[in-house]
């Protein structure tokens, strides 16, 4: 039996050397930012040897990249996290993952067949994965540090509250509602004042607060301002909760794939015709800007 040797893809080395370069690219800028980072405030490499307790000689071989003058690699990532909080560049660093059409984030175990269209697979240390599915390779994926998030992406810096996300302050939920002069269901879907409310998930906080849809926001009483208040919030807990909604036409899994079942606990969007939980008069429902609004006659 004559030996054979595994044949060579040349593809496959391509795809090799660009992550070797990546890797050095990414060094690079490491060692580089660590280097301007002390120069910027004025800092010597004594001071930050005094201040750190690694030797200069060690500094020295961080700024200049050559970490095969160190003693290990764990020396390495060690006294490069402790050189960077001592010249401010301790914020963590972020990724960012902004999805295209069609695209989507599963979680999986290391196990699983790999889906096709699967473009960037994370692996966490304690198991398990979350794999980004991006058919149409319209996904944008990038790591960038905290303090440059805004920066990077000013948009951002535009967003509103997030009411799942992080405690709403009820002073300043207030203030977005009674400042403004805007229908309360286009109040609520505005990202700028609140993210991640579309049109169910408006009609669903509307019905509940017995508020209606072309209300404007600047003639509530401070009670109908808290009622809307809770309401917003529940309604979002809720939603996350039951793993989000899928609709006719519109189905929704998370990221562990299973469908989100939050549809079955609707009170009226999508259910016109239907009694109303509140009245039991049939729910109705009109079309706004090519979009069907939900409500109740109850709601004023």
């Amino acid at each position: 039996m004559t030996a054979q040797s595994a044949p060579v893809h040349p593809e496959e080395n391509d795809v090799e050397d660009e992550n070797v370069a990546a890797e050095a690219d990414a060094q690079l800028r490491a060692h580089e930012r660590l280097a301007a980072a002390r120069k910027e405030r004025g800092l010597s490499r004594n001071e930050i040897a005094n201040k750190t307790k690694i030797p200069q000689r060690s500094l020295e071989a961080l700024e200049d990249g050559d970490y095969d003058a160190l003693p290990s690699r764990t020396y390495a990532i060690g006294f490069s996290r402790t050189f960077a909080r001592a010249v401010g560049l301790d914020g963590e660093d972020l990724l960012v993952i902004r999805l295209g059409a069609g695209s989507l984030l599963r979680r999986h175990t290391g196990r699983d067949a790999v889906a096709p269209g699967t473009e960037l697979t994370i692996t966490f240390t304690q198991g398990g994965q979350v794999r980004l599915i991006d058919p149409d390779g319209t996904s944008e994926v990038c790591i960038v540090a905290a303090e440059d998030l805004l920066t990077e992406f000013p948009d951002l810096a535009d967003l509103g509250v997030d009411p799942f996300g992080e405690p709403i302050s009820w002073t300043l939920f207030a203030g977005q509602v009674l400042g403004r002069q805007m229908e309360l269901k286009k109040l609520l879907c505005d990202d700028s004042i609140v993210v991640g409310i579309g049109d169910v998930y408006s009609d669903e906080v509307l019905f509940h607060a017995g508020l209606l849809y072309n209300r404007m926001s600047n003639t509530l009483t401070t009670q109908e301002v808290r009622r809307l208040y809770r309401s917003l919030v529940e309604t979002v807990h809720d939603a996350v909760k039951y793993r989000g909604t899928s609709i006719e036409n519109r189905p929704f899994v998370d990221v562990f794939g299973v469908p989100g079942d939050f549809g079955d606990h609707l009170a009226v969007y999508g259910l016109a015709g239907e009694l109303s939980p509140r009245s039991r008069a049939p729910i109705q429902r009109i079309k706004i800007r090519g979009r069907w609004v939900y409500y109740c006659n109850t709601q004023v």
